[in-house]
């Protein structure tokens, strides 16, 4: 092989080497499903409902509407207010985290939050300031505050809904830290 080759080759191998791999500020998402794409049958892992004793209600994958991919979560029931809530994920303390969601709403109002874990015990959450009330997709997002609670073990990830009729889907939750 002549030299001119081995220059094109080589540069070819390092362009694609390039083209694949990672942008250097790409962070993992640290939601579990964050994507709402691992199901089984309707249900969404990693994803739970928490509601008044009161409420009826559900959280269910959808095909329609979705913002990426192939599904999406619906958070869909009756009461004052109901909560989609991401599996508590493992974080440093010290650390500032920023969480994001899209949401889109049918009926109520929705909105983002961080919720604050000591182990398995709820210390309480940090809520985004704009509440969803509109049937497109809309970008929300909320930041954590490390010094807000001592103790905190874990996060995760909110959608609240306040009702009395609730219809809110949500797709592509992300947080990472700031």
């Amino acid at each position: 092989m002549g030299a001119g080759r081995r220059v094109l080759t080589v540069g070819v191998a390092a362009l694609a080497a390039i083209a694949i791999a990672p942008s250097a500020g790409a962070q993992t998402n640290m939601i579990p499903n964050g994507n709402m794409e691992m199901v089984s049958g309707s249900t969404i892992s990693e994803w739970h409902l928490q509601k008044p004793t009161d409420a009826t209600g559900a959280i269910q994958s959808v095909e329609m509407p979705v913002k990426g991919g192939k599904r999406a979560l619906a958070l869909q029931g009756q009461g004052l207010w109901m909560s989609a809530i991401s599996s508590p994920t493992p974080i440093n303390p010290a650390n500032p985290y920023r969480a994001s969601a899209w949401i889109r709403t049918k009926k109520g109002h929705a909105r983002i939050q961080i919720n604050y874990w000591a182990a398995d015990k709820w210390l309480g959450a940090s809520e985004g300031l704009q509440r969803i009330t509109k049937d497109e997709w809309q970008h929300v997002s909320v930041e954590s505050d490390p010094n807000k609670f001592s103790g905190v073990t874990r996060l995760s990830v909110g959608i609240v809904s306040d009702g009395p009729d609730v219809e809110v889907f949500v797709d592509d939750v992300v947080m990472t830290t700031r």
